[in-house]
């Protein structure tokens, strides 16, 4: 009776001891699961520990291969067995597994299931038990399935108690209740980290992207769009060529506009291919994208010689696919879900940097033509127009013979008019070319008094007929300013025009012209110019002023309506004022005048600048 209450008050003390370390354990294992490996660490030790074994170890199921790979083992050169792998339907492992059951075998080396997971002669335990590995023998052995979600995810195997008692079921109940809390432990850690892992990738993905489209809207090259999408799909895809083809319905044909790594006399850039031809035509005609490798691979199907996988996607513009982005790989089963979906996302980003580089250039030749156009008529139109102002003054000057009062009008209106539409063909002729950055200027020192007299020359009948005053407060001998000194005329031209045409008869003109530092902008021309024009005209009202260098623009002022103009003399003179580094602004009041402000560099700072440069 002693001997039973002794060993009844053993058994008790050391379920007491199991039960302690197993709450103890659950906290640990809730904290580790950042960290598989650790966890991993942690189950098969706690699990010795527990049941008081030698040795023991943790397999996990390979769902791919559907094999036991053993993670962790415990116990002498049990390290030997770390990444070995067993065949799922053999071994006690396998059986525990495959069951989903716990099994107990307490006599290992009569059991034909026991193969020796530990191998041959080399035991978990060996070395803690005080043994030789080629003395350590597998007694007993406990294998409990690790389940998770109702699947067996793994197993973990104790072998030889340390006590030499066989395993028994309070053994298995206490292994069994510890596996269950462990299975969820690896499940929890497995999902942390797929998820992590796929949070790490979408990030990367994204940052991917950022780093196209960057590269993709720097430019509105067509071509370098075209090239640079091409790279980094066949970069990103892991693909060994790839090529983008514009669609173009009209002649039933794609046409190759970029390419990558396909050998000469393939998909090579202005090449063609028919709308309906393979991959790339049932990518066209259905608007989704397409993979194939594998059996449905064929040789007919590669555009790339040997090629044994191939992905395409569409660029879509509406309701229309415009190209085909295709990828090539020589390996097979190059391509998966997660690579087509990362394409299609690079094809939908560089679909927009194209159609804008498309638009781009059709804007461009646009305007080349437009501007070609413009040339031609004003070329046609000059030697007209010169020689209807040429007459008309032959006319008027009486060397043909005597004119009536009316007849010197008629011929007057004539000439005024011819004047005025050469002044409009030669504008549109500058404002086209100035858009298209055609305009031409030849800079040099200039000096701008002289500016100022060719100016004021031609206007003065104008200015005399109104009866109007003009003040010139500027130094005689004015530095050298940096321009085209004709280009600079013209500016002053439309200036004083400006403000002769829109002031009324006895008003005043006032322009102003001072060498100073530039404090309008740091970053431009450090020494300038600096000029007004001021008049006691018509003024503006802050709408007329929001759309004043706006093209082809005229006020509704009815008193600005009575006075001849194109609406393109601000919008130019602004574009040729900014040509020389300069700056214009104006101020205005109804009823009152206009100040127009501008400045241009002195020829002193540009020459020093450009010394500077060269030194450098």
């Amino acid at each position: 009776t002693a001997l039973y209450k002794t060993r009844l008050y053993t058994e008790m003390e050391e379920r007491g001891r199991q039960m302690k370390a197993l709450n103890d354990i659950s906290s640990r294992l809730a904290n580790a699961f950042e960290n598989i490996d650790e966890l991993l660490r942690i189950i098969t030790e706690s699990a010795v520990e527990i049941l008081n074994c030698q040795a023991g170890s943790l397999l996990l199921r390979d769902e791919n291969t559907d094999e036991l790979v053993f993670m962790l083992a415990i116990g002498g050169s049990g390290d030997e067995l770390v990444g070995k792998r067993i065949p799922l339907t053999t071994g006690i492992a396998g059986a525990a597994a495959m069951s989903s059951r716990p099994v107990i075998v307490n006599d290992a080396q009569r059991d034909r299931r026991w193969y020796g997971e530990v191998g041959q002669g080399t035991a978990l335990g060996a070395v803690e038990s005080g043994v030789s590995p080629r003395q350590f023998v597998s007694n007993s052995i406990l294998a409990v399935p690790l389940t998770a979600r109702g699947m067996v995810i793994g197993v973990i195997e104790l072998i030889n108690k340390r006590d030499a008692s066989g395993f028994d079921d309070r053994d298995v109940e206490l292994l069994t209740t510890f596996a269950s809390q462990a299975a969820v432990a690896i499940e929890n850690s497995r999902l942390y980290r797929s998820t992590d892992e796929q949070l790490a990738i979408r990030v990367q993905q994204l940052d991917t992207m950022q780093r196209i489209d960057q590269e993709l809207n720097r430019t509105l090259d067509l071509q370098r769009v075209i090239d640079l999408t091409v790279e980094n799909a066949v970069r990103e895809g892991l693909a060994d060529a790839g090529a983008l083809a514009l669609a173009y319905p009209e002649t039933s044909r794609f046409l190759i506009a970029g390419s990558l790594n396909y050998p000469e006399g393939v998909m090579q850039p202005g090449s063609g291919l028919d709308l309906n031809y393979g991959t790339p035509g049932r990518v066209y005609q259905t608007g989704h994208p397409w993979l194939l490798q594998g059996e449905s691979m064929t040789e007919d199907a590669a555009l790339l010689p040997g090629g044994q996988s191939q992905l395409a996607v569409p660029l879509i513009t509406g309701l229309q696919v415009g190209a085909v982005l295709i990828l090539e790989s020589k390996q097979p089963d190059a391509f998966n879900i997660t690579t087509l979906s990362q394409i299609q996302a690079l094809a939908e980003h560089a679909n927009t940097a194209i159609t804008n580089a498309q638009l781009y250039t059709q804007l461009e030749d646009a305007n080349q033509a437009r501007a070609k156009f413009v040339g031609f008529v004003a070329h046609e139109l000059k030697n007209p127009m010169a020689s209807i102002k040429g007459y008309s003054e032959v006319l008027l000057g009486g060397l043909t013979g005597p004119l009536n009062e009316q007849q010197q009008n008629f011929i007057a209106v004539v000439r005024r008019n011819v004047v005025r539409m050469q002044q409009l063909v030669d504008d549109l002729r500058d404002l086209v070319a100035q858009e298209s950055g055609n305009l031409t200027l030849r800079f040099a020192p200039v000096n701008f008094n002289n500016v100022i007299v060719e100016t004021l020359r031609p206007q003065q009948r104008a200015i005399d007929e109104k009866e109007q005053k003009v003040f010139i407060n500027a130094a005689e001998n004015l530095p050298l300013v940096w321009g085209d000194e004709l280009r600079l005329i013209q500016i002053m031209t439309n200036f004083i025009s400006n403000a002769n045409k829109y002031t009324p008869i006895s008003g005043t003109i006032t322009f102003t012209a001072d060498p100073t530092m530039n404090i309008w902008d740091t970053s431009g021309p450090a020494e300038v110019l600096y000029c007004t024009v001021s008049d006691t005209g018509i003024g503006m009202d802050e709408n007329d002023l929001s759309k004043l260098f706006t093209a082809y623009w005229r006020s509704d002022n009815p008193r600005a309506r009575e006075q001849p103009g194109t609406g393109l003399g601000m919008t130019l003179t602004r574009g040729l004022i900014e040509a020389h580094r300069g700056k214009l602004w104006v101020e205005s009041k109804l009823n009152v005048g206009t100040t127009f402000h501008f400045y241009i560099p002195l020829a002193s700072t540009m020459e020093a600048d450009a010394e500077g440069a060269e030194e450098a």
